[in-house]
């Protein structure tokens, strides 16, 4: 059997301890920028700015090439990071940058793996595509090695690799699974007494992968060095791999000299270059060749192409044929007008190919994606039984309120068909007792219906944040001349009226069993107990050990801030105030407040409900608008799947045509 053998150190020490060409393949998974703290000093993952963390990586893996033997393969998994910015947050395509500066390091890139995970994390982002995949890039040191040798024998191989997220019962967030081991391994037909390299070893798992390995292919004899700094890691390798203290080598900490990266740029076109588009919500283009592909980017950098499309549009571009070059040129884009929010595989029977969901680089409005027409149904009944959870010490946290409060439920009054509760009973914590209506999921709430005010006709179009728009039957200007009238559902509205009026005014607090606060993580002592709220990670499994279940107040109708900032806007003209005026009659601490109720960018708000009321009687704020934005209720934060079906996630897998998949995600 093979030696599982650790480094205790740093990966530069522990890389230049090394023979060279002593290493048949390494395979690793860095920390991630920005996503982990391992809680030592000079660790690789929480520098200031991408590229620092990437010109590290390129010059810790310049040494580790050395270390490989002529025909040596590196397999590099690594996940990307959204990039903080006010307003859109780009892809940041770290891992890809990465790769395309590895490659101008001397590297060569063999191939580019989609490690697709069948049970990936569900995620409540409604505005984008989750993400469902990681890259896995094949490198090398010379045209003739072990993957090359792999792909002569198998030319039309799948590059998507099916790969469950693996759990275990170690204290490690970011634990990449056994069988992706294994399966990179097995793609090479390593000779006997291989040695493999992790420079990252983490949780140990690449060591353990080589056991298995070694024990279900004969003959092998594979043999593992991982290095790792983390003290804590160090004891789990030794536990999962079996290995003794006084075989585990500590080396001290090397300085090191970072080469830095520079970044490339691109420059806008002088010329006008033509591009179909679907139509003004936006375009859909899949094109065969990566020549045909840079046309598409020229068009985008082009000075009329926003001219064509509304700021709020939909871009899906893509390329058949690809390379790490396309894709580096076109993470660009970034920095040249537009924000890069996905990058979707597609996987075409046989064809894997990138396509990338742009938006306008703009700070005013939200780009018009539907989540709802695409999701996917579940696979599996995720349903709750609801009917054996008891909801009584629930807290409730009211952040809508400008005097926020908190309240504990005392007891379910109604509940809905499935068990969930529908009314409540909360003590709040100024000694007041009321009816609270629960939200089950947004579908449960009767949609509002938009009628025009001068004729009463219905309206499916009742507002264009950018356009204004005319009512179909009396051809009013909406937003210009009058305004729509909203109408609730009238079952609803008397349940509402009829619950309230029968709170317990007259109960006396100290005649009430005042339940006790529950807390979801009292008593929790699992491999996520104290750990720091970073290295949670998106985990539902790690959030939902540690953090508590609660209710908080929300509106109850999805309140559109730009609707409301131009119905308060031309209420404010009908009155003929300026928005100085109006700001003077509040207290002088809302100088900068007032004017974020009139702002249609990221900046906007709407007001508080009881800004609102103030508001009401300078402006003569209707009825309907006011209920409309004060109604509200309870809403359960807990850690699970959306009964409306699931995000389909940044991994597609299609027979039909790519367009007509991607166009249905318009407005």
């Amino acid at each position: 059997m093979g030696q599982i053998k650790i480094i205790h150190s740093d990966v530069y020490a522990g890389l230049k301890s090394l023979p060279n060409n002593s290493i048949h393949a390494a395979i690793t998974s860095p920390p991630y920028w920005g996503q982990r703290d391992y809680g030592f000093e000079g660790q690789i993952g929480n520098e200031e700015k991408y590229q620092d963390y990437i010109s590290k990586l390129v010059t810790v893996f310049r040494v580790l090439r050395d270390k490989l033997v002529e025909k040596g393969v590196f397999f590099l998994n690594i996940g990307d990071k959204y990039l903080p910015k006010y307003g859109k947050s780009p892809l940041g395509f770290i891992p890809y940058k990465l790769a395309y500066f590895m490659k101008k390091d001397g590297w060569r890139l063999d191939d580019i793996l989609i490690w697709y995970k069948p049970n990936h994390m569900p995620s409540s982002i409604r505005n984008r595509f989750s993400n469902t995949y990681e890259p896995v890039f094949v490198f090398s040191k010379s045209d003739t090695n072990y993957y090359a040798d792999y792909l002569s024998q198998n030319p039309n191989q799948s590059k998507v690799l099916k790969i469950n997220v693996q759990p275990t019962p170690y204290k490690h967030m970011a634990v990449y699974p056994e069988r992706l081991v294994e399966t990179l391994l097995s793609l090479l037909n390593l000779p006997y007494g291989s040695v493999i390299l992790d420079p990252f070893a983490g949780s140990g798992t690449t060591g353990k992968g080589v056991m298995n390995l070694n024990n279900r292919l004969e003959g092998k004899n594979f043999s593992c060095v991982m290095i790792e700094r983390c003290d804590e890691y160090i004891r789990i390798i030794q536990d999962r791999c079996n290995i003794k203290k006084m075989n585990i080598p500590f080396l001290p900490f090397v300085e090191y000299q970072i080469t830095g990266i520079n970044e490339e740029s691109i420059n806008p076109n002088t010329k006008d270059l033509s591009i179909e588009i679907l139509d003004e919500r936006g375009l859909v283009k899949i094109v065969p060749t990566k020549n045909d592909y840079y046309t598409l980017i020229d068009a985008l950098l082009t000075p009329s192409i926003k001219k064509r499309i509304r700021p709020d549009a939909l871009i899906f571009i893509g390329s058949k044929d690809f390379d790490i070059e396309l894709i580096y040129r076109t993470s660009l884009l970034n920095d040249n007008g537009w924000v890069i929010r996905n990058m979707l595989i597609v996987n075409e029977g046989k064809r894997v190919f990138p396509v990338f969901m742009i938006v306008d680089d703009n700070k005013k409005y939200e780009y018009l994606f539907n989540l709802d027409r695409i999701r996917i149904p579940h696979k599996n009944n995720n349903d709750i039984n609801w009917q054996e959870r008891n909801f009584i010490g629930y807290k409730v946290v009211d952040k809508l309120h400008k005097n926020q409060k908190n309240g504990v439920v005392l007891g379910v009054i109604e509940n809905y068909p499935n068990g969930f509760p529908k009314w409540v009973k909360v003590r709040w914590d100024n000694g007041s007792i009321s009816n609270e209506f629960v939200i089950y999921d947004d579908n449960t709430i009767p949609n509002v219906k938009f009628i025009c005010r001068i004729c009463e006709s219905p309206l499916v179009r009742y507002f264009d944040p950018i356009n204004l728009i005319d009512c179909p039957n009396c051809h009013t200007k909406l937003w210009q001349d009058t305004y729509p009238k909203i109408i609730e559902d009238e079952s609803l509205v008397k349940e509402i009226i009829a619950y309230k009026s029968s709170d317990m005014e007259n109960i006396n607090s100290s005649d009430v069993n005042v339940a006790t606060m529950k807390k979801k993580n009292d008593g929790y002592n699992g491999k996520f107990k104290d750990a720091k709220k970073i290295n949670l990670g998106a985990s539902p499994g790690a959030r939902s050990s540690i953090q508590d279940e609660y209710f908080s107040v929300r509106r109850l109708y999805d309140v559109e801030q730009k609707m409301i900032c131009d119905y308060l806007e031309l209420k404010r003209k009908l009155k003929g105030l300026s928005k100085k005026a109006i700001t003077e009659r509040f207290p002088k601490d809302y100088v900068h407040t007032v004017g974020h109720w009139f702002r249609k960018d990221f900046g906007g708000s709407i007001p508080t409900p009881e800004d609102w009321l103030l508001l009401r009687n300078i402006l003569n704020l209707d009825a309907d608008f006011t209920d409309y934005v004060l109604r509200n209720g309870l809403k359960l934060q807990t850690v699970k799947a959306s009964s409306n079906g699931k995000n389909p996630g940044d991994y597609l897998e299609i027979e039909e045509n790519i367009e007509g998949v991607l166009t249905n995600a318009f407005k």
